[in-house]
């Protein structure tokens, strides 16, 4: 048996090291991802992410992220031409989406959307939709929470029908323009796991209804109800 001196041991583990060393590299290097794609979240099980800044033509890039979780798209950037290309990425573990102030979404957007099947959560504030996409979500999602304040084409019909959904367990609304009996109706019509109302209410539309009586008619039907005055939440 050939014994090898030290000097030669030496040179044959580093030999080892330069071959094995990229290799190993490369297998647990986090994937290289473009501008636009900001990681906020310390989890490798559950990634969020914001990516309003990043273009179409770099979607495919996000399907390096496996355990994407949530993304978050705010303002003029957010088209519906993303969420179709997102949508069209497959993703096993996406679960919630939330949209700020992205006028430029329009009702073709959450139909889109609805061909995430993974989606249960969805963060809609100062949107541009109509009732036809809280028709979308009822009909072709199985969402259990839905925040969509001052979204002001969307009538008190397309709340109702979103409070009435199967699946729904959390809904957020403004009270707008509507009166004391078509948010009474909205509480007291509410699908069987509903138990929580997020209610956005300006002054003036706090000075029309009288807050004892939805009180009692959450109670009535198990749901707490939450007023949120000034991006601050407190029990109504």
């Amino acid at each position: 048996m050939k014994i090898l001196t030290t000097n030669q041991r030496a040179c044959r583990l580093a030999l080892l090291a330069a071959i094995i060393t990229p290799l190993f590299y490369s297998c647990t290097a986090e994937p290289q991802l473009p501008p636009g794609i900001v990681i906020t979240s310390e989890s490798t099980t559950h990634v969020h992410a914001v990516i309003s800044d990043l273009r179409v033509e770099d979607y495919p890039t996000l399907a390096r992220i496996h355990a994407l979780f949530t993304v978050y798209y705010k303002g003029q950037e957010t088209t519906d031409e993303k969420l179709k290309a997102l949508a069209q990425l497959r993703f096993t573990n996406l679960a919630c989406v939330v949209l700020t102030d992205c006028r430029l979404i329009t009702d073709r957007g959450i139909e889109d959307l609805s061909q995430i099947p993974t989606l249960t959560r969805l963060g809609l504030r100062q949107m541009a939709i109509t009732d036809a996409a809280c028709d979308t979500m009822v009909r072709k999602m199985r969402l259990s929470r839905v925040n969509m304040p001052n979204c002001m084409n969307v009538t008190s019909a397309g709340l109702l029908k979103m409070a009435q959904s199967e699946t729904l367990e959390s809904l957020g609304f403004s009270v707008g323009q509507m009166t004391q009996d078509e948010v009474l109706r909205i509480i007291r019509t509410a699908g069987p796991k509903m138990n929580r109302m997020d209610i956005e209410m300006a002054p003036s539309s706090e000075a029309r209804l009288d807050l004892s009586v939805l009180r009692q008619a959450g109670e009535r039907k198990g749901i707490m109800l939450y007023a949120v005055r000034n991006q601050q939440v407190r029990k109504l």
